[in-house]
């Protein structure tokens, strides 16, 4: 607004001028729902299907924009994986019965071996599902949380979403034969369950800790979607442990292999060992030649190839 005076004489006059600026704001309403979901064949009928998890949230946005910020609507594809093997190898009191058949011929180490490598195709493709459902979270919802929020307005801490602190229950421990049981050089049932608990302890302190720092009601992000992206990190970490674990190992007894025989051994050395050997069938005049020789158009021409 501005004013101006002026004076005549014993006569004043003035004159003011105000400036009107119009601002549209543009609110929209961001909704949406997702759902975690277990079910059993192709979950046709309700009685199939058991709800793990479910939210709505929304959320206003102010642009100054007449165009929508996301769109108008959305239906993102299911992520599903078969978990029928993992349910297979539980017994009626919820404990692991897995085991590996050494009898069959194709059991060589304790990695290499079928039982271990369906276990590990299995675990990967839980792996992969819960890194596809981590990317909703992170790529597709959470960014929503700070649309359109001004540098002034307060963000949310999202770094803190994740396994650091978490203890993973997979680890490749030896024991004394002394510690162990009877006929067994495996961890004894209470040790197991100390690993189990001690991993559930820490992980429900991690999503306290991550909720806490979160909003609640219909916010889009708050501790039920950390609950769920910890949880899914904690799987894939899971999974990566026991692959590890397994590598461990296998390299373990490479390495006393190696150390039993002297050094590792290639194929040059079987190819030596071959002609050491033939040395030993045949004389001199009727050693095998090397059968290997240059194609070529002429005498002239360099090789286009080789016969061997």
């Amino acid at each position: 607004r501005t004013e101006t005076t002026g004076h005549v004489g014993s006569m004043s006059f003035g004159s003011s001028k105000k400036t009107v600026t119009r601002i549209t704001e543009y609110v929209w309403t961001f909704t949406g729902k997702y759902e975690l979901i277990a079910f059993r064949g192709v979950g046709a009928q309700a009685a199939d299907q058991v709800l793990i998890k479910s939210r709505e949230y929304s959320r206003e946005i102010i642009t100054g924009s007449k165009s929508n910020p996301r769109f108008d609507s959305r239906s993102y594809p299911p992520s599903e994986v078969d978990i029928s093997w993992l349910l297979s190898h539980l017994s009626a009191d919820r404990s692991a019965k897995f085991e590996i058949n050494r009898e069959v011929d194709t059991c060589r180490t304790p990695r290499r071996n079928k039982d271990v490598t369906d276990a590990l195709a299995q675990l990967s493709k839980l792996a992969g599902w819960s890194s596809a459902v981590q990317q909703f979270f992170r790529s597709s919802l959470f960014p929503v949380a700070e649309l359109g929020l001004s540098d002034k307005e307060k963000r949310l801490d999202l770094a803190g979403i994740n396994t650091d602190g978490v203890f993973v229950p997979v680890v490749p421990l030896f024991i004394e034969e002394s510690d162990a049981e009877p006929g067994s050089l495996t961890f004894k049932p209470a040790d197991v369950t100390q690993f189990l608990e001690e991993s559930h302890r820490s992980l429900v302190h991690k999503i306290t800790a991550v909720a806490g720092t979160l909003p609640t009601g219909a916010s889009i992000v708050t501790g039920a979607e950390a609950q769920v992206c910890i949880c899914l990190c904690h799987l894939s970490d899971v999974a990566s442990a026991l692959g590890e674990g397994l590598d461990y190992v296998e390299h373990m007894l490479r390495q006393q292999l190696y150390a039993a025989v002297g050094k590792q051994i290639t194929s040059d050395d079987f190819a030596a060992f071959n002609r050491f050997h033939n040395r030993k069938l045949f004389r001199d005049d009727m050693q095998p030649l090397p059968f290997c020789f240059a194609v070529r158009r002429s005498p002239r021409h360099s090789p286009e190839g080789t016969l061997a």
